[in-house]
């Protein structure tokens, strides 16, 4: 499995991925395109029991449990929301759900594929990614303007800990109510504060791990409890625990750098 990764986006690459059906089903706040060339693969949680798909396209927030590709020499394609990767995607979105991708949109998507069981340098790994996301979505869609209070809380939380965000204090520096911010965040971003927060400190730990950190070390820093706490943000966001992926074999994980 060759995972690359950069400022809130990543393209894995699997002959086969296994994720798991937990309790639990867990939401992410991205845009998820999931494409088999091989045999199809089957998910649960989007329906009343396992289906079986070729190429799945998920909005924010859809409740996502488990994975089975064997087989399936799979890709997926994560672009979180507030990227430029998200708002050009976000067009051709079923809004709150998931849906198969048409045969025209396959057809326009398979073949830029060719070639994605080689090896890739950061910088095919992202023009991959680049075609794909303009192969789906609007490449000139705008990145619309967010209402300044919320962009000056997403300052604040891109730059404090997570266990140091307290949002009525966050919303009075705003002129906000914690209630106002939230329903602010819910319509600027689709998602609620806390959220959003846990979303991007977990993309913070990812980074601190980049940087050589041990996984305790970046729990500490971003402000997670413990280890446990980061573990299980980042099995959401990867579907692999911090512990997990420090011991898996076979996967091949390439930090990228900023978009």
């Amino acid at each position: 499995m060759h995972l690359h990764v950069w400022d809130r986006c990543f393209l894995l690459r699997a002959q086969s991925l296994v994720l798991p059906v937990d309790v639990r089903p867990h939401k992410r706040l991205s845009a998820t395109l999931i494409v088999a060339r091989g045999k199809p693969f089957e998910v649960t949680g989007i329906g009343p029991g396992p289906s079986v798909h070729q190429a799945l396209f998920f909005a924010p927030n859809v409740p996502r449990i488990g994975l089975n590709a064997v087989g399936a020499d799979l890709m997926i394609l994560d672009a979180s929301i507030a990227t430029p990767a998200y708002y050009q995607l976000q067009p051709a979105l079923q809004p709150d759900g998931v849906r198969a991708l048409t045969a025209s949109e396959l057809e326009r998507i398979l073949p830029l594929t060719v070639g994605w069981d080689m090896a890739l340098d950061c910088r095919a790994a992202k023009a991959l990614f680049t075609a794909l996301v303009h192969a789906l979505g609007n490449a000139d869609a705008a990145v619309p303007v967010l209402d300044a209070r919320i962009e000056k809380v997403m300052e604040q939380v891109a730059a404090l800990p997570l266990d140091e965000l307290v949002w009525p204090v966050l919303a009075r520096g705003v002129g906000l109510s914690e209630s106002r911010l939230r329903a602010l965040f819910s319509t600027n971003l689709g998602c609620a504060p806390a959220q959003y927060a846990r979303w991007i400190k977990t993309w913070g730990a990812i980074q601190l791990w980049q940087k050589g950190k041990s996984f305790t070390e970046v729990a500490h820093a971003a402000g997670f409890y413990d280890l446990a706490h980061v573990d299980h943000a980042l099995k959401e966001l990867f579907g692999m625990s911090a512990t997990a992926m420090a011991v898996a074999k076979g996967v091949h994980y390439h930090p990228c750098g900023a978009e």
